[in-house]
C-alpha cells in the first residue's frame, strides 16, 4: 500500500509523524493519554505541557513558564532565564537578586535596598522618572532637606542659616547649638539669649544700657578702647574721661586749674564757671 511506511499505532514506543520513537524531540512532549508528541508552546524547546515551558529557544527568556524577548519589572536576566528580584526590587542585580537598583513605588531607594523612609542624615529625592531615593547629608549635617540646607549638625558643629560652622560669627548667639540673630544685626556684635540686649558693639558704634549707639548722651563719654559709653562722674553733667569734667552740673563749679566740679556752698554763688 502508498502508506505503508506510515505507523498509526506503535505496539512500543511512541507514535510521532507516521514513526514510533523513544523519546519526543525538542519543541514536543508526550501525551501519555494519546501516547504521541504534541508541540511546545511557541519559542519552547522543552516543555511538559502546552502551557508549561522548561526552556527556551535562543534569543527567548523563560519566565514563568513562558517564553518572553525581555524579562518584566520586578525580574532580572540570569543565562537563560528570568529570575525574580528581592522584597520591594523594581529591578535588581544578576549577581545578587537581594541587591536593589530601583524600587517598587512607593518604596524609597537606599544603598540597594527599598525602605519605607529615609533614614536620619539623609534627605529623600526625585529623580526625572519619579523614582524616590535617599541621599546622605552634608559632611557635618546630621539632619537635613537637601545637600545645601541643613536642620542639625554633629557635634562639635553649629547650625547657621542652614549650614553647619565651627562657631556662631558676629552679630548672631549660639542657643542649643543654632546661631540666632540678634536684633540689631547691623551694629551689634554679641547679644545676650533674649537677641534685644548687646554686650558688645562694632562699626563704630558704643554700648549704652544694652544698645548700640552712634555717640554717646550727655551725662556720658565714649571709652573708644571698649566702645562703650560710660557714665560721667556724678558731679559732671559731660566729661572727656571719668575724673575729667567738661561742665559741671548745677550747684557745682570747676576747681581753679583743674577739671574737677566741686559743690557750691552758702553763702556763695557761682559766678561763669568758677
Amino acid at each position: 500500500p502508498e502508506n505503508s511506511n506510515v505507523c498509526i499505532q506503535c505496539n512500543a514506543g511512541i507514535l510521532y509523524l507516521g514513526a514510533c520513537i523513544d523519546f519526543c524531540p525538542d519543541g514536543t512532549y508526550l501525551s501519555v493519554a494519546e501516547n504521541t508528541c504534541k508541540p511546545c508552546e511557541a519559542h519552547c524547546t522543552l516543555c511538559t505541557s502546552s502551557t508549561i515551558c522548561n526552556k527556551c529557544e535562543k534569543g527567548w527568556l523563560l519566565y514563568n513558564e513562558d517564553c518572553v524577548v525581555s524579562c518584566p519589572l520586578g525580574y532580572v536576566q540570569i543565562d537563560d532565564r528570568c529570575v525574580k528580584c528581592g522584597d520591594r526590587c523594581e529591578t535588581c542585580c544578576p549577581s545578587n537578586i537581594d541587591r536593589c537598583v530601583t524600587c517598587v513605588q512607593p518604596f524609597i531607594f537606599y544603598e540597594h535596598k527599598c525602605i519605607d523612609a529615609c533614614p536620619v542624615g539623609t534627605f529623600q529625592t526625585v529623580d526625572s522618572k519619579g523614582r524616590i531615593s535617599c541621599q546622605k547629608c552634608s559632611e557635618r549635617c546630621s539632619a537635613c532637606v537637601s545637600l545645601e540646607v541643613c536642620k542639625d549638625c554633629i557635634d562639635p558643629f553649629v547650625l547657621y542659616q542652614g549650614t553647619c560652622v565651627d562657631k556662631c560669627p558676629d552679630a548672631t548667639i549660639n542657643i542649643n547649638d543654632i546661631c540666632y540673630d540678634c536684633t540689631d544685626k547691623l551694629n551689634c556684635k554679641k547679644c545676650l539669649t533674649n537677641l534685644n540686649t548687646c554686650i558688645e558693639c562694632r562699626n563704630g558704634t558704643f554700648l549704652l544700657n544694652g544698645i548700640c549707639v552712634s555717640s554717646c548722651p550727655s551725662g556720658y563719654y565714649a571709652d573708644n578702647l571698649h566702645y562703650t559709653c560710660v557714665k560721667c562722674n556724678d558731679t559732671c553733667k559731660s566729661c572727656t574721661n571719668s575724673s575729667e569734667c567738661t561742665e559741671c552740673i548745677n550747684g557745682y563749679y570747676f576747681v581753679e586749674g583743674t577739671f574737677v566740679c566741686k559743690a557750691c556752698n552758702s553763702p556763695f554763688i557761682i559766678v561763669g564757671n568758677e
